[in-house]
């Protein structure tokens, strides 16, 4: 890297710190009150495909896609998405929970996930219109569950980290394979404004070698694919296993002591995923 770009981004770097410094200033946090927050709050990066939906290029025989989203040159080639049981449970308990914010990071380009994301909001946010959304229990609402789906991934999450936000992957099978890049999201200003950084910030993924490299940071949970999707629906727990840890043990955890870290919580409290 040449003298010039390493001034360039010092530079930068300078100018995203004196911005955060005056936020919390004008907030009227102060330093101490700021960094408590931060590191006592969790950013959540949560993928799509794999983790919430099951993505298909032909119809199954055995259940109706929740939602299809038309692909290619023209948007004339259909792709079928099945929601993962309890994915409705998660993201509502997650978007209303002050201890955590939310965002989307994904290996595919931003225009190509929000018709996705759009169409899974819109699958709930139909259930909310007719009725038919069954209330869920969260202690994280004031009143102790949730009726609607009024806090949705497209309109609520802190970001859409898209494939400008993951790495090459040389070991990946695939030539155009790619592995998450934590240090560049940490690097986007209002992840940095609000204090996020490796001690507070979990990745939860289905594919452990997209993570290899933040391994202290990542929560790998069974893929729901095909094989997956065809097992009898009281055995996939998965999502559900997966907030409980998260709503009773990864965040109370962080809630206990600044000192608290992700990696070291996982470390001493590995999750146990039920499928």
């Amino acid at each position: 890297m040449s003298k010039a770009r390493e001034s360039f981004i010092d530079e930068v770097e300078d100018s995203v710190e004196a911005i955060c410094e005056r936020l919390h200033q004008e907030l009227s946090l102060g330093a101490e009150a700021s960094t408590e927050t931060a590191q006592r709050r969790v950013l959540i990066l949560l993928d799509l495909n794999g983790l919430l939906v099951c993505r298909t290029k032909e119809r199954l025989p055995l259940r109706q896609p929740d939602f299809i989203v038309p692909v290619g040159y023209r948007k004339q080639i259909p792709t079928y998405y099945y929601i993962r049981p309890f994915a409705r449970e998660l993201v509502s308990c997650l978007l209303h929970d002050p201890r955590c914010e939310v965002a989307i990071y994904t290996s595919i380009m931003a225009k190509n996930m929000m018709p996705v994301l759009r169409a899974f909001d819109n699958y709930f946010k139909d259930m909310t219109a007719q009725g038919t959304f069954e209330p869920i229990e969260c202690d994280a609402s004031a009143s102790g569950y949730i009726d609607s789906y009024d806090e949705s991934l497209s309109d609520t999450v802190i970001g859409l980290f898209d494939q400008p936000y993951n790495a090459p992957d040389p070991e990946g099978p695939n030539d155009w394979d790619t592995k998450r890049d934590l240090d560049l999201i940490w690097r986007v200003p209002k992840i940095r404004c609000q204090g996020f950084d490796h001690t507070n910030t979990l990745v939860i993924d289905a594919e452990e070698r997209k993570v290899k490299d933040y391994r202290e940071n990542a929560l790998v949970v069974p893929e729901y694919d095909e094989v997956e999707l065809r097992r009898p629906v009281h055995d996939r727990r998965v999502l559900m296993t997966l907030l409980g840890y998260l709503e009773n043990t990864l965040f109370p955890n962080m809630q206990m002591s600044t000192e608290n870290t992700i990696a070291q919580i996982l470390k001493k409290n590995p999750p146990r995923i039920e499928t």
